[in-house]
């Protein structure tokens, strides 16, 4: 079973400078950039399992994710989570909605990634606003957080999926948030 742990902050254009900026102090070692396009697959069954099956594109690689929310106590948000490489996302697109899923969330993001003290920080755009996730074992991940000053930082409880059904554009049967 693959876990995954993290925990997600609201910034501003500022915040972002100086959290970047943080980074760089800290040695924090960049991980690349990359811009993605999420296409996110429902249906009733897996609503009720506080799952998701995702399509996520990037412009080296597709990969297929299962994830699953698992309840906490915490700010930290925990999933399963299941992943795998794909060479075709309109195949796997078109085979999932044979399996009478439905498409109902595309979001797009631009992401840089860091790694520090075992965590993987990722500073992330979408249309709607700017984020930083810290991802790791809960140990690495409150030390990147008092490491990087984020305790004063807004906490985000929404997953992406649930901020573009809040903020995102309708149309048809889909909710979108892209870059214009």
């Amino acid at each position: 079973m693959a876990r995954e742990i993290e925990k997600k902050f609201r910034l501003s254009e500022e915040q972002v400078a100086e959290i970047e900026s943080r980074l760089v102090r800290l040695g924090a070692v960049p991980d690349g950039s990359q811009t993605e396009e999420n296409l996110i697959y429902s249906s009733e069954s897996l609503q009720a399992q506080s799952s998701v099956i995702r399509i996520r594109r990037t412009e080296s690689r597709s990969t297929l994710t299962y994830k699953r929310r698992m309840s906490s106590d915490n700010e930290m948000k925990e999933h399963i989570e299941y992943e795998s490489e794909i060479g075709s996302p309109d195949e796997a697109g078109k085979i999932l909605l044979e399996m009478g899923l439905r498409l109902t969330i595309v979001y797009e993001k631009r992401r840089r990634i860091w790694t520090f003290s075992g965590s993987e920080i990722v500073l992330d755009e979408l249309p709607f606003g700017c984020f930083l996730e810290i991802e790791g074992e809960p140990d690495s991940i409150r030390e990147a957080e008092i490491a990087l000053d984020a305790l004063e930082l807004t906490y985000e409880p929404l997953t992406y999926p649930l901020l573009t059904i809040e903020f995102g554009e309708k149309k048809g049967d889909v909710i979108e948030a892209r870059f214009r």
